[in-house]
This record gives C-alpha cells, sequence and structure tokens, in this order.
C-alpha cells in the first residue's frame, strides 16, 4: 500500500518528490515509506513517530533480491503473480548506478499533535524566549517517550551496529529537529491514526503541501471534533472535516482494496494551491 501512496506522491508532487527535498512521514511507524522515497528516490524522508522504526525486513529482503538477480528480475516483472514492488524499484535503481547504496531514513521520536503544532506557531513567531520554551518542550517529550524502550516490531538489540542499521538515526537535539521540522518541504501521513489532523494542521502551519491518508478516528480521544455541529464519529466525517481547512483541499481515492482496517482515501494539498 505505500508503494501506492508513493506512485501518487511521485505524479501529484513532482517539485517536492525530487532529491534532497525534505519529507516528515508522520507516525510512519516501521518506516516502509521513508525508506522507499529516501533510498528510491533520494528523498530526506524523516519519520515522526514515538516508536522506534525497524528497517530488518525491508534490509533482508533487499540484501536477498541483490544476492538473487535473476529472482529480482521475475519478481521485478508487475504481470506474474510473485510481483514485488520492491524488486522494481531496485532493478531501476542499479540501471541508473553501478552502486545500490541503502540506507536507514532518519527519525526522531516525537508525538505529532497540537501540543507540537502550537509551540511550532510560538517559535515562528520570532519571540527568542520562545526558543528556550521549545528546548524545554522537546527535551521533556524526548525523554519522556525514550522512556519506553519498546522498537516497532520488538525490542531494540544488543549490538549497536545491528541497532543503526535497524533504526537510522534519530533526530535527537532540540534545535535539529527545529531546523528539521521548519525546512519541510512536504508533510505526508499513511493511516497516521490520532496523529492525522496534527499532520494536516502543521503543514497548513509551515504552509507546506501535504497528503494524509485517514483510517482509525478515535471518537473518543476527540470529543471536541464537530463537523456541522455534530462530533465526529466516522471516517467519512473525518474526512469532510479534514477537508474544510482549506477550501483547497481535495481528495482522492488510492487503488488497492479497502478494509475497515485499511482506508484508501488520501486527503491532499498541491503546492500551486498552499
Amino acid at each position: 500500500r505505500v508503494f501506492v501512496l508513493r506512485e501518487f506522491l511521485l505524479e501529484q508532487y513532482p517539485s517536492q518528490m525530487t532529491e534532497g527535498c525534505s519529507v516528515l512521514d508522520v507516525a510512519g511507524g516501521r518506516g516502509d515509506l521513508s525508506f522507499i522515497l529516501r533510498n528510491f528516490g533520494g528523498i530526506n524522508s524523516i519519520i515522526a513517530d514515538p516508536r522506534t522504526p525497524n528497517f530488518r525486513r525491508l534490509f533482508k529482503s533487499v540484501q536477498f533480491l541483490l544476492n538473487y538477480p535473476e529472482e529480482c528480475e521475475l519478481r521485478a516483472e508487475e504481470n506474474r503473480p510473485t510481483h514485488q514492488p520492491l524488486a522494481r524499484l531496485l532493478m531501476q535503481l542499479q540501471q541508473s548506478t553501478n552502486d545500490a547504496n541503502i540506507d536507514a531514513p532518519s527519525y526522531m521520536r516525537i508525538y505529532v499533535d497540537e501540543t507540537l503544532v502550537e509551540m511550532l506557531r510560538s517559535v515562528i513567531s520570532r519571540e527568542e524566549a520562545n526558543l528556550e520554551r521549545w528546548d524545554e518542550y522537546w527535551n521533556g517529550r524526548r525523554d519522556s517517550i525514550e522512556a519506553n524502550s519498546v522498537h516497532y516490531g520488538g525490542t531494540a538489540p544488543r549490538d549497536a551496529s545491528s541497532l543503526s542499521e535497524r533504526c537510522g538515526n534519530q533526530i535527537r537535539d532540540p534545535r535539529r529537529a527545529l531546523e528539521a521540522l521548519l525546512g519541510l518541504d512536504f508533510v505526508c501521513g499513511f493511516h497516521p491514526d490520532q496523529a492525522t489532523e496534527a499532520a494536516v494542521d502543521l503543514a497548513l502551519l509551515l504552509k507546506k503541501p501535504f497528503a494524509v491518508v485517514p483510517c482509525c478516528v478515535f471518537p473518543s480521544e476527540f470529543p471536541d471534533r464537530r463537523l456541522d455541529g455534530e462530533r465526529v464519529k466516522t471516517h467519512v466525517q473525518l474526512v469532510e472535516h479534514l477537508t474544510r481547512k482549506h477550501d483547497k483541499i481535495k481528495t482522492a481515492t488510492l487503488p488497492f482494496i479497502e478494509t475497515d482496517t485499511a482506508k484508501n482515501v488520501v486527503v491532499y494539498l498541491l503546492a500551486e494551491d498552499v
């Protein structure tokens, strides 16, 4: 599904999905989307999630395909039942460069929520005291989150090199995190759950294009969320609530099968409409 979203992003955002551009992958979980954006496009995709990402499965898949090029070629063919989008991207990468250098994206362990958005809003006001408040906020949130040692997909490995391979480079310094957030070119989120609305609000605050694929609504956690006076309780209501935040926000249906736990409607704002 993240490969489908990648194709949508490449089509709709040619200027933001280019090498060197900076993307925030909100609630990116294991990190699959950021992994493919970084390694098959050179995009600086930063995962923002309280959990530590885990790229072990993707690294193993890449290594297998590199070790067995004939199998990689077969799996790259789209009309075969064994088609693997990762194999197709790897074949394209190898055709464009002799060195298929695969590495892990950066990440920050943070909740993308209303508090983060409001802290950034205060920093943008350019009051010097707000930078100190930002440092205090970031360090406090980071330390609280890091007290939980559980990684996405299990606990951290003991070996440090294995940890680096699995997780990527963490952005821990508050000023480096601030620079990364203020320097974004694009905000995206694939089923970002509780962070969905905050991802949209963050992009609008920064005046950046975005694309999010909402899924779960969590009405009990957002009791004040309203649409025409009624509480937002359904996915349809949530999508409508998000689109009303800006008159140029659009929706589209991604070409994969929708289920109760895997919605396929993308809510997005194009760069020219920001």
